[in-house]
């Protein structure tokens, strides 16, 4: 018997339309998948009922706003696992769940590749037309020579872990069951992980300011809002998700006001009394920012998106966020490999890992 493949499931988000009730999956081609699917496994009713979740989780999302694709990624590595177990995604137990975690954190290579589009996309014809795209895989994991994987990242686990949670919270009580939730604890994954350093390592004063220096002249267009996110990292006590904001609430450029000795202040609250003063080492970098947004420094700021994409007028999610610093590490790890500067050289391995966290520790550890 040929091996398993793994194949997508869910469509992209902009073929997403949980307001209307139609045959699932629309594409022909995972159709024709989940046909081959053993029965056992149940594959068309547990997708069934991911999706109704999915539909409810847009509208109801607690604690912060819905993120499609973080959403329905450990859903559908979910389903493809319990599809090579031959086991209904509704009936999975707490040892399941456990053997899930340990494939979540450690997949194997035949699992993981490139980032690339789930389907060959043809805009002359419908989606539900579209081919797999062969390529594809549900992780991005990369490998090394001797087959080990990278370590996981433990936040965003956790993150797609909870939704999982919440899915089988929302199983459970829509058919009336007292079962109890498999995924209400994270036994496996904490012990996975890679144990934390009494004192985690951080970024001197001067990689700092290095950083933020690189991030203001580089020419990347993603690196002016990164560089005002991990400065409010820094120069804050506001977590991310308090200064992104939610779908429904997200930052804007009118919560910066400029006092009449040029220094900048913020309200986490948007429209509040009260604003808290920047240190002016913020000053270049949000100038930078405001700058390249052509929008001028010396006139009150409007009440657009603080944190923008690029080519379209809704606002960045912070997981979105994330996954810019991702992509910007790149450079970022190439400029301090070239630099002559023996500190900055020596900071490479933190750049690499350059995220919201180690701006944040760093800047406590400095005082």
């Amino acid at each position: 018997m040929s091996p398993f493949v793994p194949f997508p499931i869910f469509p992209p988000y902009r073929f997403w339309l949980p307001e209307e009730f139609h045959p699932l999956p629309k594409n022909v081609e995972v159709c024709a998948r989940l046909e081959e699917i053993d029965p056992a496994a149940q594959p068309f009713t547990s997708v069934y009922y991911c999706h109704v979740f999915l539909r409810w989780y847009a509208i109801t999302a607690p604690r912060r706003s819905f993120e499609y694709n973080l959403s329905i990624h450990p859903l559908e590595t979910l389903l493809l696992w319990s599809f090579v177990k031959k086991k209904p995604l509704i009936e999975l137990r707490a040892d399941d769940i456990d053997e899930v975690m340990r494939f979540y954190v450690a997949p194997p290579s035949s699992w993981s590749a490139p980032t690339v589009a789930k389907y060959l996309e043809n805009y002359l014809i419908p989606f539900s037309e579209w081919k797999i795209n062969p390529r594809w895989r549900p992780f991005n994991r990369t490998y090394d020579q001797d087959g080990t994987s990278a370590p996981i990242v433990r936040q965003s686990t956790a993150d797609r872990f909870k939704v999982l949670r919440d899915f089988f919270d929302f199983y459970l009580g829509l058919v009336g069951s007292n079962r109890k939730n498999p995924v209400s604890a994270f036994r496996v994954l904490q012990k996975l992980q890679i144990p934390r350093n009494s004192e985690p390592p951080v970024l001197t004063e001067s990689q700092l300011k290095w950083l933020f220096n690189f991030s203001v002249h580089c020419g990347r267009p993603q690196a002016p809002r990164i560089a005002v996110f991990l400065s409010l990292a820094r120069f804050t006590e506001h977590s991310a998700s308090a200064i992104v904001g939610d779908d429904f609430n997200k930052a804007t450029l009118d919560q910066f006001r400029r006092s009449e000795l040029g220094r900048w202040s913020f309200s986490i609250v948007k429209g509040g009394d009260w604003h808290e003063l920047l240190p002016v080492d913020f000053n270049p970098i949000f100038e930078n920012f405001l700058r390249t947004a052509g929008v001028n420094a010396c006139s009150p700021l409007p009440s657009t998106y603080l944190f923008s994409k690029l080519f379209r007028s809704d606002g960045l999610t912070k997981a979105s966020i994330a996954r810019e610093i991702i992509r910007f590490r790149k450079c970022l790890v190439e400029a301090a490999q070239a630099s002559d500067d023996p500190e900055i050289q020596s900071a490479v391995n933190l750049y690499k890992n350059l995220s919201f966290s180690l701006v944040r520790r760093s800047a406590k550890m400095l005082g």
